[in-house]
Formats: structure tokens, C-alpha cells, sequence
């Protein structure tokens, strides 16, 4: 240690220290038991080759850190890591996380972790440490397992808060040491678990499709994804909880969905009922007359089943300020508790607004409690996990079927005049049942509700016929130059208009999550949760031939077990803007669910999958798919189903004991 004389400075109360870090080290010693008994073996024998590999990758410096003199970087030999800071005022830190990686065959314990070169006059001033990323510390008989790796963070600090500073500036050169050994032990970690089943069981199927597992990346062929259907292997305790597992992610995470509370540490399927939290739209929209007193959030009390709002605020339900409530809570009254709590979505009327009730009662054990999906499934807009209401957009059916029309394949705009004008086949006729099929390629049309039996080629509000029953039209209204692809590319897959406001069953899984889950959200990966809207069949939405007895229907309304999700703005995940989770929570995709057998999803009651269907034949309703009683994929739109949230195991989280049956489920360290 160099103790050097510090400059004074005119404020002699407050003195600067500088820790000059020098080409601090950090090493990975190696130490390996070589096989020296000489064999002696009658006839051809191979001895499979093995190999020592245990090396950092993928150096990254944290933000906030000081700007080093050295900046730390791998050394070629890769076993070293070599830096140099000045740390000059408390609060100074210098923080980098590193990945170590066995890439080799023999695994690998800690037989030493050790921090070198601290003087007794540098001590109460310096923090260091070495910890992995879930924040446990570094070691001795940590394991690491061939082909597995773990992600460290190295951090020195100056201490903040200090009642005395050093006189002198102090100089140190630290060294810090990870040693591994040779092992034959193994750690079972949750991204390990399936991949080791599965050399010794059948029910374990290895899925090598295409994955997105990770936010904008879709992997071509999946080369770590793995999915449980033994019955005897996929019950797992985590964060007080039991879960069962689902897959493997191709980040090397487990995926996993609720299965209720442990009972004596067991996760049998005899538990019976507990309290949960029913989530019922409204198929009326409610009156706001009474609702004072709102919450930006909410919580809940399951022993005493009050609702407590959030972030309270006062306000007064008018016609131009409705969409400031939207997405609060009420309790319908100027208490801020209740037993009967209200979610409000998108308001269609002065006084009135589309509403969840929140109360809570028995539900299944298997789930947090039941919701429905959307608070406004009448409507196409909202076949989301997320949306935002498009201004200028109207979707309406027309009840008058025998009229006379004039359609068309094409428009034209002026956006000086707001003037349509419909152009291309252009078609006068009287529009009935019997002809109704010439709206398969003619679909835009300029007509008045108030005046049915006049016709128009001229409007500045277009009308696109994308449905007909056997007694009435459905249409939707177009603005400002917009065709049929504007409004679907706006409602599906435009950022700017997707998850500004939650679905009901979002809004209801991140308050659970919050209120069960925050204190874990370490050991969690932020995988996608695919809300695919990709659309399979665009029916009477393909102006070029669409089959107008037919509304569209997304992938997921098809028997699909592809786990991509293509479009951004479908893939939910805490580091996605353009589809933003609060939590890394979501649900079981339809895709999930084609890839696995059914016995793991006839543990409860029907519950709601995360993936849109399709759009109802008769009124248009926006339908999702749940999974029934019998374990069977169906579509519905306006029920109100089981919610069984899923989350993702990050690879390293250890598993510390049992078999994965629900009488000894695996638990999580």
C-alpha cells in the first residue's frame, strides 16, 4: 500500500479521498486433478474425451461508474480481468458484471473466494464486494456445472455518510480471487432441470421450432427449449407458491404457471377453494354519479377481503374529462376502502363508463382468482392484452340490410377538401341478402345512417362493409385518408396505439404480482409474453377478396404450436416500450399449450390463455382462448375465467430439494 499526501483544499471540513485502484485483478485460478493411474485393458476400449474450460465472457461496465484510467477489461488468457480507477469523492463507484462460463465437460466448485490488499486505513472507507446478479454472494462450494454459466458482479465504492474522511489520499492495489477445483458434484439449477430430465424421461419432448423468448429476436430453430408433460416432475415451490412447470426458454430459463398455495409443503390437487379476487366486467356500462374519490392503484386484503385504492386523487366524472379516469379505481363513494372495488375502461357515454367490479369471495385453488379478459369484449378494438382507444375510429353495425348503395374496391382523398371520393369498380345497386356476395371485393362505401335510401360517391367519413349476416351489415368508419389497412395496422400493430391502456386481466395480474411476487423479480428473466395478433384470416378485411360471411381470425385461432412472436408490439416484457409490463408476468400462450399434453391442464377450473382468437361471426366480439375443465382449447369472449399467472425462472437459481411430485415438489433456494 502507497500512502500518498493529499492537496488541501480551502474547506478544510471536507476532504477528498482517492483510492487509486491499480490494475485490480480479478482472477479465476484454476486447479485440476489430472487422471494419472496407468490402465491396463484387454481389447479395444475409447475413454471419452473431456476437457477444463472455465473462463469470463461478456464484460460489461454498469452505468453511473467512474470513468476508469484503466477501463476493465479480459485478459487473453481470459481466466484474468484487469483494471485501474480513482474513486475521488464518497459515493464513487466503479461496478462491472462478467459472465463465467464452464464451456467445458468436468464441473467446477469454488474453493476460494478471497479479496486481497485491503489496508487497515482503507477499511472504513471502501465497500467491495462479489456477488452474483439475484444478489447472493460469490462462494467457496458454489458448483458449475459443464455448459452452464453464471453472471457476477465485482463493485468498489466509497462509503457515502462518512463522519470522518482520511487525511491522506490512500493508494491500493487489490487482487480479487475465484478459484475453481474439479467436481463431480452438480448443481441443479432451474434452467438445467428439464434438459436433465429429459435424458431419462419420455414425456419430456425437446421442441426445435422457431422461438422468441427474448424481445425483438426470434430464434430460427430452438436449440434449449424443452416442455414437461410428466406428471410426476413438474410441480416446483417458489416465493411461497406452488407452480408447474411449463418449458424451458431458449435464454436458459424455466417457464412456469401458478398452481395455488403449498398445504405442509405439498402441492396436491385435493387442496380445495381459497380467497381470491373475482375481476366481472360490466355488461352495462356504469354510472359515474357517485364516484368521487379514485386510485391510480389498488390493493387488496384477502383476510379482512377490503380493497384499499392508491395514489388517491378527487375528481368529477364529466363528458370532456372522462379518459382522465381510464385505467383507475373507485370505490364508488369518497371512501378510499371498500369491499367492492371498480376498474374503469374506455367510456362510450357522458355519465357512464366500461367497468370491472373487484370483489372477493372462493375461487379455485389453482388460481389467484377469475376475470374477464377485456372490460369491453363487444367491442374489436380491444382484442388485446393491451390497447389504446383510436380517436377518429368508429365500429358499428347497420341494422337496415335492403338498401340502395354504391360500392366500391378503391377511394381516393383529398385532404384539403376531407374528402373522399370512391374510385376503381365503382358499383350502384340495391344491396340484399341474395347479392350480398359482390361485397366480397367491393367493400368502401358513402352512405348516410339518417338518410338510408340516399346515395353518395362523396364523404368525409368512409365506410368499409367487412361483415354481412342474413339480416344486417357491419361497418367500420374510416377518417382522415385512412383506408382498411390503416385501421387494422393502427389497431394491432401501431406502438403509438398498444398497451397505453391495460387490459382488465393485465391490470389484474401486475397488481397480484406486485402485492406476491416484487421481492423476487431478482430471479426472474424478462421473456416474452406473446399477445400474437399476427392475423391467419383477414376474412371481410381483405379489401382485395375477402369472404364477407367471415370476420378475421388471428394465428391463434388456429392450432398453431409455433412460438413465435413476430410483431414488437406483441411482445410484453418489462424492457419492451412498445409493449410494456410492469412485472415479468403474463399468461400460457395457445402455442405453449399445442406443445404439451393435457394432464398438467386439467388442475383447474377453465382459465384464460394470453392469446386473441378471433372476431365472433354474429356481433363482432373480440374472443381469447381459455382453457375448459376437460384440458381443451376453446374460444370465448365474454366469460369470466381462471387467471394463472406465468413467470420465468432465471438459469442460475438453485434448485435445493425435492422430486417434482405434488407430494415433493421441487423447491427453489
Amino acid at each position: 500500500m502507497k500512502l500518498r499526501k493529499r492537496r488541501k483544499f480551502v474547506n478544510h471540513k471536507k476532504r477528498i479521498m482517492y483510492f487509486s485502484l491499480f490494475f485490480m485483478l480479478l482472477f479465476i485460478s484454476i486447479g485440476y486433478a489430472y487422471l494419472s493411474r496407468a490402465l491396463s485393458i484387454t481389447g479395444h476400449t475409447e475413454i471419452a474425451a473431456n476437457s477444463w474450460d472455465i473462463h469470463f465472457e461478456n464484460l460489461s461496465v454498469k452505468e453511473g461508474s467512474v470513468t476508469a484510467v484503466t477501463p476493465a477489461a479480459i485478459q487473453t488468457n481470459t481466466t484474468n480481468i484487469v483494471y485501474s480507477v480513482e474513486l475521488a469523492s464518497p459515493g464513487d463507484f466503479y461496478e462491472f458484471e462478467v459472465d463465467v462460463v464452464n464451456a467445458g465437460t468436468i464441473g467446477g466448485k469454488i474453493s476460494l473466494v478471497n479479496i486481497q490488499g485491503i489496508s487497515s486505513a482503507a477499511e472504513p472507507y471502501l465497500e467491495q464486494s462479489i456477488k452474483y446478479t439475484n444478489g447472493n454472494d460469490v462462494s467457496v462450494d458454489d458448483l458449475l456445472n459443464p455448459a452452464a454459466r453464471k453472471r457476477i458482479v465485482v463493485r468498489v465504492a466509497y462509503k457515502e455518510d462518512l463522519n470522518n474522511l482520511p487525511e491522506d489520499d490512500i493508494e491500493l492495489d487489490l487482487t480479487f480471487n475465484i478459484d475453481y477445483i474439479q467436481t463431480t458434484e452438480f448443481e441443479l439449477t432451474a434452467g438445467k432441470l428439464l434438459q436433465n430430465l429429459a435424458a431419462d424421461n419420455s414425456c419430456i419432448y425437446k421442441y426445435t421450432g422457431p422461438v422468441t423468448d427474448s424481445v425483438g429476436v426470434t430464434t430460427p430453430i430452438a436449440t434449449n427449449v424443452y416442455f414437461d408433460n410428466c406428471a410426476d416432475k413438474r410441480n416446483i415451490i417458489f416465493g411461497g407458491f406452488c407452480w408447474q412447470v411449463l418449458r424451458t426458454t431458449e435464454t436458459g430459463g424455466l417457464k412456469m404457471m401458478y398452481n395455488g398455495e403449498p398445504v405442509n409443503g405439498k402441492c396436491e390437487s385435493t387442496r380445495g377453494d381459497h380467497k381470491g379476487v373475482i375481476s366481472s366486467p360490466n355488461d352495462e356500462n356504469t354510472s359515474m354519479a357517485d364516484a368521487h374519490l379514485f386510485g391510480r392503484s389498488i390493493t387488496y386484503n384477502i383476510n379482512s377481503e377490503e380493497f384499499q385504492l392508491l395514489d388517491v386523487f378527487e375528481g368529477e366524472w364529466t363528458n370532456n374529462n372522462y379518459q382522465d379516469f381510464v385505467g383507475s379505481y373507485t370505490c364508488m363513494s369518497d371512501n378510499d376502502t371498500c369491499t367492492e372495488a371498480y376498474w374503469i375502461g374506455v367510456n362510450f357515454y357522458s355519465n357512464k363508463g366500461n367497468t370491472t367490479k373487484l370483489t372477493v369471495t372462493d375461487t379455485n385453488y389453482a388460481q389467484v382468482g377469475t376475470s374477464g379478459f377485456s372490460v369491453t369484449p363487444s367491442s374489436k378494438l380491444f382484442n388485446g392484452f393491451g390497447y389504446k382507444y383510436p380517436l377518429n375510429m368508429e365500429v358499428h353495425y347497420n341494422d337496415s340490410f335492403s338498401r340502395n348503395i354504391i360500392i366500391s374496391d378503391d377511394f381516393t382523398y383529398d385532404p384539403i377538401a376531407n374528402q373522399y371520393t370512391l374510385s376503381g369498380n365503382v358499383e350502384n345497386l340495391t344491396l340484399a341478402n341474395s347479392n350480398k356476395s359482390v361485397l366480397n371485393n367491393k367493400h368502401y362505401s358513402c352512405f348516410s345512417v339518417v338518410n338510408p335510401f340516399t346515395v353518395y360517391n362523396t364523404c368525409n367519413r368512409l365506410a368499409y362493409i367487412y361483415y354481412a349476416s342474413s339480416s344486417r351489415f357491419y361497418l367500420v368508419y374510416l377518417y382522415n385518408g385512412d383506408g382498411i389497412q390503416d385501421f387494422l395496422n393502427r389497431n394491432l400493430y401501431d406502438y403509438t396505439n398498444i398497451n397505453v391502456i391495460d387490459s382488465t386481466i393485465k391490470s389484474y395480474i401486475e397488481i397480484w404480482y406486485r402485492d406476491n411476487l416484487s421481492y423476487y423479480t431478482n430471479k426472474l428473466d424478462d421473456n416474452v409474453y406473446c399477445n400474437n395478433k399476427s392475423i391467419s384470416d383477414e376474412g371481410g378485411f381483405n379489401p382485395n377478396g375477402g369472404d364477407i360471411t367471415k370476420q378475421f381470425t388471428f394465428v391463434g385461432g388456429t392450432t398453431s404450436s409455433d412460438l413465435t412472436c413476430s410483431n414488437l408490439t406483441d411482445q410484453f416484457a418489462v424492457s419492451n416500450n412498445k409493449a410494456k409490463n410492469k412485472y415479468p408476468v403474463g399468461l400460457i400462450t395457445s402455442a405453449e399449450y399445442y406443445n404439451m399434453d393435457d394432464s398438467l391442464l386439467k388442475k383447474s377450473n377453465p382459465y384464460w390463455t394470453m392469446t386473441p382468437c378471433k372476431l365472433e361471426s354474429l356481433n363482432g366480439n373480440a374472443m381469447g382462448i381459455y382453457i375448459n375443465s376437460e384440458g381443451v382449447a376453446s374460444a370465448v369472449s365474454r366469460n369470466v375465467n381462471g387467471v394463472r399467472p406465468v413467470i420465468s425462472l432465471k438459469e442460475y437459481v438453485r434448485i435445493v430439494g425435492g422430486s417434482g411430485s405434488e407430494t415433493d415438489p421441487w423447491v427453489v433456494e
